[in-house]
């Protein structure tokens, strides 16, 4: 059973994650465009080794439906920041990739996210370190 304690680790650890995130959303916001267009370019920059940026991987890797990502990507193919196209082995397949614009934008605010996590950061780990003190001890009840 959760106490007291367990409700205040909780709360405290999502406030530090609403920091950051409220940072970056205001940030993305004055570079001109919007927080879920930087989560997509950082997402297919970010894509993990032998993974392409197809609209399937990014729509999994955003946590997106299919049809969201497409309109997202519409978007920032308007704003000239994603380009799309159909992958070689599989005409079927949309494949993304960074504009040299995307990157610039993609890349000016990556430094500065890194930079405020990194300020962030003994904050947010000993939130973190609490909840999973906190699991731990409710593990050997």
């Amino acid at each position: 059973m959760l106490q007291d304690r367990d409700f205040q680790d909780l709360a405290e650890f999502r406030y530090q994650i609403r920091r950051y995130l409220r940072f970056t959303e205001e940030e993305s916001r004055k570079a001109g465009i919007e927080p879920q267009q930087y989560l997509l370019l950082i997402c297919m920059r970010g894509m993990p080794d032998g993974m392409s940026p197809t609209l399937t991987n990014v729509a999994e890797r955003l946590q997106l439906k299919h049809n969201s990502v497409v309109e997202l990507v519409d978007r920032c193919v308007e704003k000239g920041l994603v380009t799309r196209s159909a992958y070689h082995h599989d005409k079927r397949t949309v494949v993304l990739a960074l504009t040299e614009e995307g990157k610039k934008v993609m890349e000016g605010l990556a430094v500065l996210f890194h930079k405020q996590m990194r300020q962030l950061a003994p904050e947010f780990l000993a939130a973190l370190l609490a909840l999973v003190k906190e699991e731990r001890t409710a593990s050997k009840s």
